[in-house]
């Protein structure tokens, strides 16, 4: 039995049912009369919130539109030769590594959590260094929101965004996945037979230097050039997002990237369509691990309060953000009453301008309405706003 072969027995006869459901309906849906292009997507968030399939599944195969072509070519040799027996060649998922330790070098692990795991790469032939998340996926919602992250960042294209490369699926097991020399052990000619198989999602993307919340952390003076430059750039980034109809859901300086002194808002990881009504509206009720996973600092009212939201959830993550850079503190506690401070009361220390206070103000406001837009607040005369003379 091939390679190949061994690895696709492996896998969850359940996950293979489901693939082959939804490439049924997505074929169905192709076919039909029915003009309303949302359909297939619609009956499977249907069939998913009756728990009938993965949403994983159905994100993956989202992903690689190529194993639903596969199920339905196998379908259509046995309809077509009724009386003949048929050997599927099940594909595996592209990968544009096949040869990985030819053309890459792996050079170290640069981040882990609970997202999974980060390497720094070197690619031999085009000279240049590359992140890689090496990600597990399964039947919770934040391998739905991994894919979906990849959807995101494969549709955005802007110089204030992490660049996204590739990405390719593979199958490796449990004990493998942290192992830098087993890294890409899913393409070697062997593994542990007797351990499950599990399905890993691989994002190469653009390295960058460091983070915003290392550079706020690390400075001893406020520079209000740098100040204006940073929050220029994130108001350009964001506004694309935006105007592509996406609701970041996790600005925070933790995220937003720094390389060559340009700024690069990534991890998309929550990313969700941006609705301008609550009819099919978006609530924070679909994605509460947001606040698990501690950004509850940064977050908008509404999200914290599980109403709906619109992309404008973001613009008060940006006003935190620009009350931080115009601010050197020396604690966390002393940081935390200055944003409780903010929030609540709308109060703000006294040294800094009464213009950048009106600015910080409108992103805080309590009511989404009242935020500007980006596209209003670039159009401003940040200089002197920020303090620049």
């Amino acid at each position: 039995m091939s390679y190949n072969q061994l690895l696709y027995d492996k896998v969850n006869i359940n996950e293979k049912k489901d693939e082959l459901l939804i490439s049924l309906l997505n074929d169905f849906c192709n076919k039909s009369n029915n003009t309303d292009s949302k359909m297939f997507e619609l009956i499977c968030n249907q069939l998913i919130s009756l728990g009938l399939i993965s949403e994983t599944t159905f994100y993956k195969l989202q992903l690689v539109p190529e194993i639903k072509d596969n199920y339905i070519n196998i379908l259509k040799n046995l309809t077509n030769n009724e009386n003949d027996i048929i050997e599927s060649n099940i594909k595996e998922f592209p990968s544009p590594i096949q040869n990985f330790y030819s053309q890459y070098e792996v050079k170290e692990k640069i981040g882990s959590g609970g997202f999974g795991v980060v390497y720094k790469i070197f690619n031999k032939l085009d000279d240049n260094h590359y992140a890689l998340k090496k990600i597990k996926l399964d039947s919770n919602s934040e391998s739905v929101s991994v894919l979906r992250e990849v959807q995101a960042l494969s549709k955005l294209d802007h110089p204030n965004i992490i660049r996204y490369n590739t990405c390719w699926l593979g199958y490796d097991t449990e004990n493998q996945q942290d192992d830098l020399d087993d890294l890409f052990s899913s393409n070697s000619q062997s593994y542990d037979t007797e351990s499950p198989l599990l399905l890993f999602l691989y994002i190469q993307m653009e390295l960058c230097d460091s983070n915003l919340e290392k550079y706020i952390d690390n400075r001893e003076i406020i520079d209000h050039n740098d100040n204006l430059i940073i929050f220029t750039q994130l108001c350009e980034g964001l506004n694309y997002i935006h105007e592509n109809h996406f609701i970041h859901r996790d600005i925070k300086p933790g995220n937003i990237f720094m390389k060559n002194n340009v700024i690069k808002i990534g991890d998309f990881g929550l990313v969700k369509k941006n609705y301008k009504s609550s009819e099919n509206a978006l609530t924070h009720k679909d994605s509460n691990h947001s606040i698990d996973i501690g950004t509850k600092t940064y977050a908008s009212p509404e999200q914290i309060d599980n109403k709906f939201y619109t992309h404008k959830t973001d613009l008060y993550s940006l006003g935190i953000i620009l009350l931080e850079l115009s601010l050197i503190v020396s604690t966390v506690m002393e940081k935390i009453e200055i944003f409780n401070k903010a929030r609540k009361d709308k109060s703000f220390p006294d040294l800094l301008d009464k213009n950048l206070v009106e600015l910080i103000r409108n992103l805080m406001n309590d009511n989404p309405d009242l935020r500007s837009e980006l596209k209003i607040i670039l159009k401003l005369d940040l200089k002197k706003i920020l303090s620049i003379i």
